[in-house]
């Protein structure tokens, strides 16, 4: 039996970077799928619709809300005063580490697994602000879908 809500579920993947891959915005059809420059594709030109996304610029992203300081506009807080009752959590959000990399002559960053961490909760917050920015939720001053990505160019040989 198909779910009432069909049309507005959208199962989603998170890809990272690697040398020599295009970014996920320049993935798909350009004239079937929704590219918003953000490090998300929604491939309608697929079956079924989905989602592809830059899990280390969304892992980033949602780390710079929560170091963001309480009260600013752009901050993520976590729910109620007791510390100890978001300490699961806290965990989980603490579960991967940035890495500095380059790749393709970028400098990026890559999230790494602490071993011995679970991150079930990190993901899903990562898929939640995702989820957010498909909406057309963003920060002030963001830039939005209409904007025009950088041409990528595929590395020279040598």
């Amino acid at each position: 039996m198909a779910s009432p809500n069909r049309s507005r579920i959208r199962p989603s993947k998170g890809f990272a970077p690697k040398p020599g891959r295009k970014p996920v915005h320049l993935w798909g059809d350009s004239q079937r799928d929704r590219h918003n420059g953000s490090g998300w594709v929604e491939r309608r030109s697929d079956s079924p619709v989905h989602v592809q996304f830059d899990t280390n610029f969304w892992k980033s992203h949602m780390a710079r809300r929560l170091l963001t300081t309480v009260g600013a506009p752009s901050a993520l807080t976590l729910p109620g005063d007791d510390p100890q009752a978001n300490r699961l959590l806290v965990e989980h959000l603490t579960s991967e580490t940035p890495k500095s990399i380059a790749y393709d002559g970028a400098a990026g960053v890559a999230w790494e697994l602490i071993v011995g961490r679970d991150n079930d909760w990190l993901d899903t917050l990562v898929g939640c602000v995702l989820g957010a920015s498909m909406l057309g939720c963003g920060l002030a001053g963001e830039v939005g879908a209409k904007a025009k990505p950088a041409p990528f160019l595929m590395p020279q040989r040598r």
